[in-house]
C-alpha cells in the first residue's frame, strides 16, 4: 500500500531514495538497492536523499528542473559536509554534472537529537509549492 498523498508526489515526479540506504554498512547492498529502485531512471525532476553522518541526519536534494543539488547539514559543520560529499561522489557522482552544488542554510540545530526531523522539514520546505 502506498502511503497518503505519495502517489501524488510520484506522479509530480519527485522521487526519494530508501532512507534504509544510508545506514547499510555494506557498499554494495548499497548499490544494489539504489540499481533495484532507480529512482534516478524514471524521468523523475527531483530526488531526495537522506544521507546518514554517523548518527547524524542531512539530505541531498537533486532538482533537475532548475539543476540544483542542495545539500542539507542540520549543524553545518564543514566536517559533515565533506562527509556528505563522499557519500555523493561514491554513489551518485554520475547524477551530479552539469548541477550547481549549494550547501544551503539554514537555522542551526542546537540539540543532539533534531536533526532528522530538521531533515524531513527542510526536504518539504524546498517543495512544498510542488505538493
Amino acid at each position: 500500500m502506498i502511503a497518503p498523498g505519495l502517489s501524488e508526489i510520484t506522479d509530480r515526479g519527485i522521487d526519494g531514495v530508501n532512507p534504509l540506504f544510508a545506514r547499510m554498512a555494506d557498499n554494495d547492498i548499497k548499490r544494489d538497492l539504489l540499481e533495484s529502485t532507480s529512482p534516478f531512471r524514471r524521468g523523475n525532476k527531483i530526488i531526495l536523499v537522506p544521507i546518514d553522518l554517523d548518527s547524524h541526519w542531512g539530505c541531498a536534494d537533486f532538482d533537475f528542473e532548475i539543476m540544483k543539488l542542495v545539500l542539507f547539514n542540520p549543524v553545518q559543520t564543514r566536517a559533515h559536509y565533506a562527509t556528505m560529499d563522499k557519500v555523493i561522489n561514491e554513489f551518485f557522482r554520475e547524477h551530479v554534472s552539469g548541477l550547481d552544488r549549494i550547501q544551503q542554510r539554514a537555522t542551526r540545530q542546537e540539540g543532539t537529537n533534531s536533526c532528522g526531523p530538521l531533515t524531513l522539514l527542510c526536504f518539504q520546505c524546498m517543495h512544498s509549492a510542488l505538493i
